[in-house]
């Protein structure tokens, strides 16, 4: 029933591309859909080309169908997040799971510009942060990750009604970041719950990487990151590519890691007014969600 529908719509489709539109008459209808003897014969170049557009997706319909698959629209593309709206852009895929989290498999890593318009952030799943204290935030943010086998790669969009008050005091490597606006990310390579990474960055791209032991912080690591920060007006955005060998992970398909996202605002004064996670608490290693690579 679903493949006559289907067919049905683009049989429409394909009467219009070439030029039949009802007149009011059964004679004047192309109504047969796509092959139609009923579809006149002399077409301009421009309707041929919609013609063999719109055949060649009724084709992959049919067979995708056929295999027992499901149809899905292809993600149009995305532009550079709009300034101003103040709305939470919806860049890929929001992720269907609470504390767990695929990490999408792209063929080619965007590239690390922060503007989020390539096409492997529009198939990597997205969550919405939500307020740590279970109360509504004053301001959203989000997160997206993939990988190519190589990277791990994090976008962090972060909403701001006062973008001229953001805190971001630090300007070195390693100094403490986790006190200005930023986004910190825990990843536990290998689920052990009793150590990870805490990688910050803060809104200028400045970040620090150490260990974060369940009680206290540990040694410090030397990650080798890129980073991209872009302020708009109204929000600003990380983009970050880390190397898996750098977090000690191995490509397979299937590997898996705790991981946790959690942006952090911070007043000029240095005190924290509100936090955002995905999944876990500030500092708690034990409380991590799952991340699996696809």
């Amino acid at each position: 029933m679903r493949k006559l529908s289907v067919l049905a719509v683009l049989g429409a489709s394909l009467a219009l591309a070439a030029g039949c539109a009802p007149q009011g008459g059964a004679d004047d209808v192309c109504s047969d859909g796509p092959g139609s003897e009923n579809i006149p014969r002399e077409y301009s170049d421009t309707q041929l080309k919609r013609i063999e557009k719109l055949e060649t997706r009724v084709a992959a319909i049919e067979a995708k169908l056929a295999a027992g698959g499901a149809v899905t629209s292809a993600p149009a593309a995305v532009a550079a997040p709009a300034a101003g709206s103040g709305v939470l852009p919806q860049i890929g895929p929001p992720n269907p799971a609470k504390n767990t989290w695929k990490c999408v498999k792209v063929a080619k890593g965007p590239r690390i510009d922060g503007k989020l318009d390539d096409a492997a952030w529009r198939k990597a799943l997205q969550v919405k942060l939500v307020a740590e204290s279970g109360g509504r935030l004053a301001n959203d943010g989000a997160v997206l990750i993939c990988h190519d086998t190589k990277n791990f790669y994090i976008a962090a969009i972060c909403m701001e009604t006062d973008m001229d008050k953001l805190k971001t005091k630090c300007t070195k490597r390693d100094e403490k970041v986790y006190g200005d606006d930023c986004v910190e990310f825990y990843i536990d390579h290998d689920s052990d719950k009793q150590d990870a990474v805490k990688f910050v960055v803060n809104a200028n791209g400045v970040f620090m990487d150490f260990i974060r032991l369940r009680r206290g912080d540990g040694d410090d690591v030397t990650w080798n990151p890129t980073i991209k920060t872009v302020k708009l007006a109204d929000r600003f955005i990380l983009e970050i590519a880390v190397p898996l060998a750098d977090m000690k992970i191995d490509y397979k398909p299937g590997a898996s890691m705790s991981f946790n996202a959690l942006r952090m605002r911070n007043k000029a004064g240095g005190r924290m007014f509100e936090a955002s996670t995905w999944w876990g608490k500030i500092n708690r290693i034990e409380s991590l969600g799952k991340v699996t690579l696809e």
